[in-house]
């Protein structure tokens, strides 16, 4: 949660790039860059305190600090976050141009191609359509819908009689 979140200011666009630190950066190092805890020490500790980002790489700290910035006027802008990334792929594949590295990280993380079939010529119904439109229930299936009712409606009356019976039992004196 953003510290706007937390005091119950406006929500606005930083708040996700918050948003987007705290998880990257979780993702990241496997733990939360606020501490762990109860809620509400972790939220104090979002609204009053700085992030521990020397947990990450060097590289990835100004970003971070952008992002998870105290005040939203001062977070990165998903624009910018976009731009840092293009940069740095751009970098990795050394030709400066951001021509090579996107491209490469993509299939690292995609996977290699998957060709989609084309449609089938002739599609075969799953059930056969009856003169009104609908699929024929089978014969010896035809009980089994009703006989799951009244079992779901039994239970659920069971449940709410046993209920009742413990709330009943809880208003009486001395009662358990």
């Amino acid at each position: 949660m953003a510290p706007e979140q937390a005091v119950g200011d406006e929500v606005t666009a930083a708040t996700d790039v918050f948003a987007l630190g705290q998880t990257a950066a979780y993702a990241a190092l496997g733990r939360p860059l606020y501490g762990e805890g109860p809620g509400v020490n972790v939220l104090y500790r979002i609204v009053h305190s700085e992030p521990v980002l020397s947990l990450l790489p060097e590289a990835l700290r100004p970003l971070f600090a952008r992002c998870l910035a105290a005040a939203p006027a001062e977070r990165a802008t998903p624009a910018e976050i976009v731009e840092w990334c293009r940069r740095r792929l751009g970098a990795e594949d050394g030709s400066g141009d951001g021509s090579g590295g996107g491209p490469d990280v993509w299939r690292e993380i995609a996977g290699a191609a998957v060709v989609v079939p084309g449609p089938v010529a002739e599609p075969t119904a799953a059930f056969p359509r009856t003169r009104q439109g609908w699929p024929e229930p089978a014969p010896e299936r035809r009980g089994a819908g009703r006989r799951r009712a009244v079992l779901v409606s039994a239970a659920g009356l069971v449940g709410a009689l046993l209920a009742w019976s413990v709330m009943d039992a809880k208003d009486r004196p001395g009662g358990r």
